[in-house]
């Protein structure tokens, strides 16, 4: 072979690697961009958790001034890298205005960085609360967490759900201590507009004061009444409307009632309103109505063929009957059958 038919030089050593070293130092730099970003996020984190940590106390005093003393025992701010919440390793609360105290296990609280409106915790049990006329609740739970949405001016929006939950709670007022489990529970609020929206869930709640039930759940708007979630608001439902979407309890023993309708509540505390009530599976409903009112069963089995008169949904199935229940100034009744009277809602 001839010095002709060789194939030509590519070039020098040195301008191949020329060619190959510019996305090697792109990779080099950015690489050490990431480096430095990381760094800084990192001093950045810790330098705002060390201010809060400071701030904290601060923080507490601010509530003492609207009545409520705010104790976080051990509280240190944790969650890097991309949360960032509070931590105490036991928490007091007392309100000044009603003289009570409340007492719970660790708190621990967390938000992401990125969106610091939004903040969910989790609390230890037990919880006792306490007042000075005697009061005394405790509760205990295997799972207990919330989810709190903020707004400029309050709350948002908040959400709580525990599990495998008990409950006590005893006073001078109270005729008996008043207990009470349920294997889950949840309750959400939040506003709409310028109402407010509530929801309510239990599952397998029993006590002894009250029919065992294997599902309640509770739909309902409180009209004009979003400010109870701004802060420093004092929720007073006397001259409220709250319209229950849906109210129903199934029972552990058979049986399934729903309410529905507006209800108001006057300035006195006592309600009136047109709502329809729902029982399904009539019989079972009586017999559980016989368990903690013998009275009240006589009278309905005795009314029966007059409150199978007033059925406004007859199609719904020989088992199911839909009735007008009338509340005024707090007396319920379905037709001429006198319910009872329901106690008026306290003053805050």
């Amino acid at each position: 072979m001839t010095d002709n038919d060789q194939k030509p030089d590519s070039g020098t050593p040195s301008k191949r690697r020329g060619a190959t070293s510019a996305p090697g130092r792109r990779i080099v730099w950015l690489g050490l961009a990431v480096v430095i970003i990381c760094a800084l996020y990192t001093a950045g984190w810790y330098i705002f958790a060390g201010r809060m940590q400071e701030r904290l106390p601060a923080l507490f005093a601010l509530t003492e001034r609207q009545g409520v003393r705010t104790e976080c025992t051990n509280a240190s701010i944790t969650g890097f890298p991309f949360r960032i919440g509070v931590f105490c390793d036991r928490t007091t609360i007392e309100f000044a205005r009603d003289n009570m105290r409340l007492k719970a296990g660790a708190l621990r609280t967390a938000a992401q960085v990125y969106n610091p409106r939004h903040v969910v915790s989790e609390l230890d049990g037990p919880i006792s609360l306490t007042g000075d006329e005697g009061l005394n609740a405790r509760a205990d739970w295997q799972l207990l967490h919330a989810s709190t949405v903020f707004a400029n001016d309050g709350v948002e929006r908040a959400s709580l759900e525990g599990k495998r939950a008990t409950v006590s709670i005893e006073g001078p007022h109270l005729p008996i201590t008043f207990t009470g489990e349920s294997s889950r529970f949840a309750a959400h609020v939040r506003r709409n507009g310028a109402d407010l929206d509530l929801a309510l869930e239990t599952e397998d709640f029993s006590s002894p004061l009250t029919l065992d039930t294997k599902h309640f759940m509770l739909d309902a708007t409180v009209k004009d009444a979003a400010s109870f979630l701004k802060e420093g608001a004092r929720p007073d439902l006397r001259g409220k409307t709250i319209r229950l979407h849906r109210m129903e309890s199934e029972f552990a023993e058979g049986g399934i009632v729903d309410l529905s309708g507006d209800l108001a509540i006057a300035g006195n505390g006592l309600a009136s309103g047109e709502l329809k009530i729902r029982l399904s599976d009539y019989q079972a409903v009586a017999d559980r109505i016989g368990e903690i009112q013998p009275e009240l069963a006589d009278q309905i089995s005795r009314f029966a063929p007059l409150l199978t008169a007033l059925d406004t949904e007859p199609d719904d199935g020989s088992d199911t009957i839909t009735l007008p229940l009338t509340i005024r100034n707090g007396n319920a009744s379905i037709g001429i059958l006198p319910l009872g009277r329901i106690p008026p809602v306290p003053a805050p």
